[in-house]
């Protein structure tokens, strides 16, 4: 088959500024090229990168882009601009893969020869599918956002596909190197520093978690960006962030670390983490955070808020803690402070968190994806 993938035109590709979806379809062309398809990638023109190049069997094509802005409608106009250029390069193909919002309401009235067309839906709806209409597929990460996709778009209902996001199982799954027996355990977060993902809350734990007894040396690391072209909230939000944490970073016990692109290096800062936590509060944000799954493949228990999006693989006794949305910082620094206080729950919760990803690897996902393409095709 020949296959076209429209990106967001906010980072490139590859994905040397971040982006779990630029990662995820970076490593999906790859697959895809690998199994004999013809992949095209468009995406984000980036200082240092050609034009126009042939790399590990795909062919990336770049376009000029914008950074991501703190204004919801302006990132909208964005990538309505990014697609219309992207619609005048599209290649004839049999199966059009857009990242975007814009372009899956676009392309099939405007360039029907760019193949059919799969909308990837990673975040939850907001009424963006009534203008989707003409799409083949909408691949959405989670239960939860397929059934508020069909909700939202009851005419398109057969159209919609559990199409959770893979991960690099081998990767994530390779032995930790011992660590120092002085080290404290820590509780990591990996992604953007972002209000919506909780970490005001996460602070305020903190705090009261630094005033328990009888705790084992801790810490609290936040690797992930902050500005805001990479989606964070801002150096004025990192400060806040920091204030939050007061004391606790003087001490060491709360720190921020910048993101790391690399693959190899960021599967090994999982294994310095003895808990993930993912405080979220975007409830009708979040599809399914990539980072959680990374976590659970690394080997390492998450605590999470109760969103439906976690409830397939966040698993209360098996692979995590879930506390409800409404669960206020003393609620989360107690819930922290049972695990680390438990060495043996938290050996036993780790021992099964990768067999909740187990099917998530790329290879299988890259199969199962080629074989519903080949039915629309």
């Amino acid at each position: 088959m020949k296959i076209t993938l429209v990106h967001g035109f906010f980072l490139p590709i590859p994905p040397v500024a971040g982006g779990a979806m630029e990662k995820i379809w970076w490593r999906l062309a790859r697959e895809f090229a690998a199994r004999g398809h013809e992949v095209v990638s468009i995406s984000r023109r980036w200082p240092g990168f050609p034009q126009s190049e042939f790399l590990e069997g795909v062919h990336l094509h770049r376009r000029p882009g914008h950074d991501h802005s703190r204004h919801l409608p302006l990132n909208l106009l964005l990538d309505a601009l990014g697609s219309l250029r992207a619609l005048r390069h599209l290649p004839a193909a049999d199966i059009l893969v857009s990242n975007n919002v814009a372009l899956p309401a676009l392309a099939p009235r405007l360039t029907p020869r760019a193949g059919r067309l799969v909308a990837n839906l990673n975040r939850y709806p907001k009424g963006q599918l009534r203008t989707w209409g003409r799409v083949a597929r909408i691949q959405a990460a989670s239960a939860s956002i397929a059934a508020a996709a069909a909700r939202q778009a009851p005419a398109l209902a057969s159209r919609i596909r559990l199409t959770p996001n893979p991960v690099d199982l081998a990767l994530f799954n390779t032995p930790a190197r011992p660590r120092p027996p002085d080290t404290p355990l820590t509780l990591g977060f990996t992604g953007r520093l972002h209000p919506e993902k909780g970490l005001e809350l996460l602070a305020a734990a903190a705090r009261h978690l630094a005033t328990l007894p009888d705790l084992p040396p801790w810490r609290i690391v936040l690797r992930g960006p902050a500005d805001i072209p990479r989606g964070g909230g801002g150096p004025a939000f990192e400060a806040k962030l920091l204030a939050l944490a007061g004391p606790l970073v003087a001490e060491g016990r709360w720190q921020h670390a910048p993101p790391e692109f690399d693959a190899t290096r960021l599967a090994a800062t999982y294994h310095n983490y003895d808990l993930f936590v993912y405080p979220t509060r975007a409830e009708l944000g979040e599809a399914l955070p990539v980072a959680v799954l990374e976590a659970l493949a690394a080997g390492v228990p998450v605590v999470a808020t109760d969103l439906a999006c976690f409830n397939d693989y966040v698993v209360p006794g098996r692979s995590g803690r879930i506390l409800p949305l409404s669960a206020d910082a003393r609620a989360w620094a107690e819930t922290l402070a049972t695990l680390i206080r438990a060495p043996g729950t938290r050996a036993r919760l780790a021992a099964q968190t990768r067999a909740t990803v187990a099917h998530l690897d790329y290879p299988a996902q890259a199969e199962s994806m080629l074989a519903d393409f080949a039915t629309l095709a």
